[in-house]
């Protein structure tokens, strides 16, 4: 089995498995390589999207092959992760069953505890080992910022077109004979495809090339992902800094040639994009030093109920089962907590209903143990409210696009973190296309975005934050915490419990990622819909422990370590947040336009401190990456720090 994205490219990468396959035997003929999508009876390779592990309610009829499945390999590991580690736990439970071991193969980029993690997800020994190829022999990387990108390269041509135009221009002139360009979920390709295509004639004047479009059309390719990108003798590539570390992603394809590579890596202004820059020899000779960092195996109460609800949604489930389900918490439970009133605790720990409907029966069973019969109680989820949240929250994300068709949101995101990210009005690029949201809509499928098309809408790159506030309810539970002393200040970081709403009340719209003061603030026309309701929610307490109170150093503290988020979590940067107590900054001689453009307010007292939240309804362990990789989280901040204060570096404007 290979687990891989849905970027559209499938049928590539099953033409390039059996590729592979003719290389090394001859008996291709014997090997089926298929997509999975309804059918394995004879497949012997079979194709499995990420986005499909959401839906396993609805692919039943997988689990005849993942039995007998003996050779696992997953390319972007760290993408499945994006849709929770109770789904991959999920699947991981269902392959191999029928086979004397399942090897499990993991491609990915430099990230920081993938052995960790995978190791308990898959529950099999994972060993690590850089197989990078080398760089082609003659490399070039080129870093574009794109906030100062023309707007429109060609003239006298007025739309949009970006400094790619500009880019594919050059290459023009020198003769290159092919450029791809990689939009990712940042620029609609297929959108700029047409565009650039009603130029070919002002391309063809500036280049000295024969004006005709399937010239412009033969020379430029238009894609969305650079997944299925092989490896040529040459290549010149254009590549949107998606994931928010240019350095990571030049490493990437720097080795899609052997002779000779022209990357341009087009980047937002994130607050470590300079900062790498000024280190480039740093950043070549250590890969690890600014990497992405992966969530860390989590089993707090939340997750197993979680884990518990999806099970005894399947079907019937003993109390010897729940048992074994409990012992692998964190918590301390005992067997006879388990009852009826108990197990709708925790289907209300996650789903804030308090009285769900659990079906009890009875059965029986000789034990050779105690050499008697004895009863077996069965419980099972039958109530329907339950069974609409699970779906609501926790089926894959999707979209309804411009001919009703049901498309999968990028990588493996929940529906459930929909809210978190896409609201009314946003302009968004969905599988190399624009957008704007016009809503959301409930399915059996669970939650999906309304969009309509907005092709003739594309001025600009847009980029948007979210506006959050959190209420606590109840009190707050301290649960034991840890203390970290990090240079000449003392730092406790506190894990604790909280009783939260969670509300979104608007986003900003900018132009450019660090816009912090002429932002255009999308305020007073949402209804909020849905408060998210997080009972006994983990968060971490950042906690400035001094002998003298320093209202800017938590300030400013709190700002930078939120603008970390970006490059070391970039697929759940919109799960992350950081929070303070707005009321408590008001009397302060600091930019109150990045308070509330940067942090979200929490009612609670952060007089000296502030709040890492995870704002999900499934403990994502990302809180837990951030504890385990926090010393050096700050003692990046702080070269970057003495780097700004050096070099004049202007990212927040005051």
């Amino acid at each position: 089995m290979i687990l891989i994205e849905d970027t559209g490219n499938l049928k590539e990468i099953i033409a390039w498995v059996k590729k592979g396959i003719e290389e090394i035997q001859d008996l291709v003929d014997f090997w089926n390589v298929d997509l999975l999508d309804g059918s394995v009876e004879q497949t012997d390779v079979g194709i499995l999207p990420f986005q499909i592990i959401n839906q396993q309610d609805k692919v039943y009829w997988l689990d005849e092959f993942l039995d007998k499945v003996s050779f696992a390999a997953v390319l972007e590991a760290s993408d499945i992760l994006a849709g929770g580690q109770e789904a991959v736990a999920a699947l991981a439970e269902k392959v191999g069953r029928k086979t004397p071991r399942c090897t499990w193969f993991l491609c990915d980029k430099n990230a920081e505890s993938m052995v960790d993690l995978f190791s308990h997800l898959l529950n099999s020994e994972i060993k690590y080992v850089s197989a990078t190829p080398y760089y082609a022999k003659k490399t070039m990387l080129a870093y574009w910022n794109t906030e100062s990108e023309p707007f429109s390269p060609w003239k006298p041509a007025k739309r949009y077109l970006g400094v790619e135009a500009r880019i594919a221009e050059i290459a023009g002139k020198e003769h290159i004979s092919h450029l791809i360009w990689y939009g990712e979920d940042v620029m609609p390709v297929y959108d700029l495809q047409w565009i650039f295509g009603q130029y070919y004639d002002l391309y063809g004047k500036r280049t000295g090339e024969k004006p005709y479009q399937m010239q412009l059309n033969s020379r430029i390719s238009f894609e969305i992902s650079g997944n299925a990108n092989k490896l040529e003798t040459e290549q010149f590539l254009l590549v949107e800094d998606s994931n928010c570390n240019l350095f990571e992603l030049g490493r990437q394809f720097a080795t899609r040639a052997q002779e000779k590579i022209f990357v341009n890596i087009l980047s937002p202004d994130y607050m470590l994009r300079d900062y790498m820059k000024s280190i480039k020899d740093v950043m070549n000779a250590d890969p690890k030093y600014i990497t992405q960092f992966v969530p860390l195996p989590v089993n707090t109460m939340r997750n197993v109920a979680l884990r518990l609800i999806r099970r005894m949604l399947e079907g019937e489930i003993s109390e010897e089962e729940i048992w074994e389900f409990l012992k692998k918490g964190e918590e301390d439970v005992k067997r006879e907590f388990i009852n009826l009133r108990y197990l709708q605790k925790l289907i209300n720990l996650v789903f804030n209903i308090d009285d769900a409907e659990i079906s009890i029966n009875f059965g029986s069973e000789f034990s050779n143990q105690e050499k008697e019969i004895k009863q077996i109680i069965y419980y099972r989820i039958v109530d329907e409210r339950v069974k609409k949240e699970f779906r609501k929250y926790f089926s894959q994300a999707s979209y309804i696009d411009e001919i009703g068709d049901r498309k999968y949101i990028g990588k493996l995101m929940l529906a459930g973190h929909l809210e978190q990210k896409y609201m009314k009005g946003q302009q968004v690029v969905l599988n190399g296309k624009y957008y704007v949201i016009t809503g959301k809509n409930q399915s059996e499928y669970g939650q999906e975005l309304l969009v309509r098309r907005a092709s003739d809408q594309i001025y600009g790159r847009k980029y948007y934050r979210q506006l959050r506030r959190y209420f606590s309810f109840d009190k707050f539970d301290e649960i034991p915490s840890q203390k970290i002393v990090f240079r000449s200040h003392q730092v406790v970081l506190k894990r604790c419990h909280i009783n939260l709403n969670a509300y979104s009340y608007g986003y900003l719209e900018m132009d450019s990622w660090n816009q912090f003061y002429n932002e255009n603030r999308i305020l007073g026309q949402f209804k909020q819909e849905e408060t998210r309701i997080y009972r006994r929610k983990e968060a971490l307490q950042v906690e400035f422990t001094g002998k003298m109170e320093n209202k800017r150093l938590i300030y400013w503290t709190a700002i930078m370590l939120k603008e970390t988020f970006c490059t070391f979590y970039p697929q759940y940067y919109h799960l992350l947040d950081v929070a303070v107590n707005y009321k408590e900054y008001r009397e302060y001689e600091i930019p109150q336009e990045l308070l509330t453009v940067i942090l979200s307010h929490i009612d609670a007292d952060t007089t000296r401190s502030f709040y890492i939240l995870e704002d999900s309804r499934e403990d994502m362990g990302l809180l837990r990456s951030i504890e385990s990789n926090f010393t050096k989280i700050m003692k990046i901040i702080q070269d970057y720090v003495k780097w700004s204060k050096d070099n004049g570096d202007n990212y927040f404007g005051k």
